[in-house]
């Protein structure tokens, strides 16, 4: 059993406590609404400052027509990696119809050149992740979903449903083609879990060579486990916290025993896809994870606490990054063990993500088309100024660019540059539907 804290800006006492979860959630496959705004309400925390910065993006990828959910779906599952050679990211086509939905997996130089596809997951069920660890090898995990009775083949060599509605895949590549890429048709399957799941992945690798994911099982609990550099496989936890659910978790880490799992809590109860009562963090050690710091707003908002980001430096010290939607506020929590350490930055848009260059903090939110507020802290997230800089490079049919994820170096570390923040996009039309993906990056130095 887990016990939660008490939460933060929430009633005084207020606990989550689990038990025996049976329901399910008949909206599993919606994602929570987008907030696209343009512009940052930065409150008392702004100072404008000028700075000589350039947003630079490029097209990855588009899909054969725009839909409502965005090949970023999902943010908190890293969909962009390098090797110091290439890098690679997951496009997915979310269409109406599961038989037609595919994930692209594409690649292009580190000096840059083309987009050019590398391997095909059909009938995804929700977008896939990737990494890419410490020793150079390219880890994809994705649920393949059956659209009707009968299995299907998602990936070749046998990637498929297999008797389950949705089955989990975690496909690890390290043989190289003739082009120095990794080989499609070359990859080692860890078959750790082959039971049905509920999808809602969470991933990421850590700088001493462990990857780690987490999943919903078939009754919503959530299981996380370990991979070793030398194909070893350890179940690390089943946190279940019924009949609430930990969706769209953030894996943060420092090495293979200083791991950090951020989620939202999702009330299936609620009548809702968005209803996210509270955010938890839990720490783990490579055997048990803690619950160490939740927050839940408590003011009745059907979004009340939902999780952006989380960063481990390497002093130890924790950073949180997480939306308050009943005040419209992104909050930073500097510190998982005290509440009066909470920075409030005014609506910075859903899945606000952080990058750390030395001691200079940086957070980018949703963006306008031609410029782009990014905030910048130099006292570890207590204050922040905002820069308005320019945006090159987006279709004009795009008018925002949402749903970052991040090379970091718990995602590709590789391919991290503290001076560079480089991520993958979703562009939204001026219909909230999406065609596009981007390769992004900002110098800061």
């Amino acid at each position: 059993m887990i016990a939660l804290l008490g939460c933060h800006d929430g009633p005084a006492g207020s606990t989550l406590l689990p038990n025996v979860d049976t329901a399910r959630d008949s909206a599993s496959d919606s994602a929570p609404p987008i907030d696209t705004a343009d512009t940052a309400d930065t409150a008392d925390t702004a100072t404008p400052e000028p700075v000589e910065l350039v947003a630079r993006v490029e097209v990855i990828a588009s899909s054969p027509s725009a839909v409502t959910t965005p090949p970023t779906w999902n943010a908190n599952l890293p969909k962009l990696a390098g090797d110091g050679q290439f890098y690679y990211a997951v496009h997915t086509w979310y269409a109406d119809d599961a038989a037609e939905r595919y994930a692209a997996l594409l690649s292009r130089p580190v000096d840059g050149g083309p987009w050019s596809l590398l391997a095909t997951i059909d009938m995804p069920h929700q977008p896939p992740g990737l990494v890419v660890d410490a020793g150079g090898r390219l880890h994809l995990a994705f649920v393949c979903q059956r659209p009707g009775s009968d299995d299907v083949t998602c990936f070749p060599g046998g990637a498929g449903t297999q008797g389950n509605s949705r089955r989990f895949y975690h496909l690890v590549f390290e043989t190289r083609a003739a082009d120095g890429r990794y080989d499609p048709a070359t990859y080692r399957n860890w078959n750790e879990w082959t039971a049905p799941t509920n999808g809602y992945l969470g991933l990421g690798t850590t700088p001493d060579g462990t990857t780690w994911w987490s999943l919903a099982d078939e009754d919503w609990r959530r299981v996380v486990m370990s991979w070793s550099a030398g194909g070893d496989t350890d179940e690390l936890a089943t946190l279940d916290f019924s009949p609430d659910y930990l969706l769209y978790p953030v894996h943060a880490a420092l090495s293979a025993r200083e791991l950090l799992l951020f989620a939202g809590v999702f009330d299936p109860g609620a009548g809702s896809n968005a209803a996210y009562d509270a955010a938890v963090a839990l720490l783990g050690n490579g055997s048990e994870f803690t619950p160490s710091y939740q927050v839940a707003p408590g003011s009745g908002a059907t979004l009340a606490a939902f999780p952006d980001d989380a960063l481990l430096d390497e002093a130890g010290t924790t950073l949180l990054a997480y939306v308050d939607d009943s005040a419209c506020d992104t909050v930073i929590a500097t510190s998982v063990d005290a509440a009066d350490t909470e920075t409030r930055l005014g609506c910075l848009g859903t899945y606000a993500k952080l990058h750390r260059d030395g001691d200079t903090l940086w957070i980018l939110s949703p963006s306008a088309s031609t410029e782009w507020q990014v905030g910048r802290s130099a006292d570890g997230g207590a204050t922040w100024s905002w820069v308005s800089i320019p945006v090159e490079g987006l279709d004009p049919a795009d008018t925002i660019l949402t749903g970052f994820t991040l090379v970091r170096p718990d995602t590709a570390p590789l391919a991290h540059d503290p001076a560079v923040i480089r991520f993958f996009a979703g562009g939204l039309d001026s219909r909230s539907l999406a065609t596009r993906s981007y390769f992004g990056e900002l110098r800061l130095r």
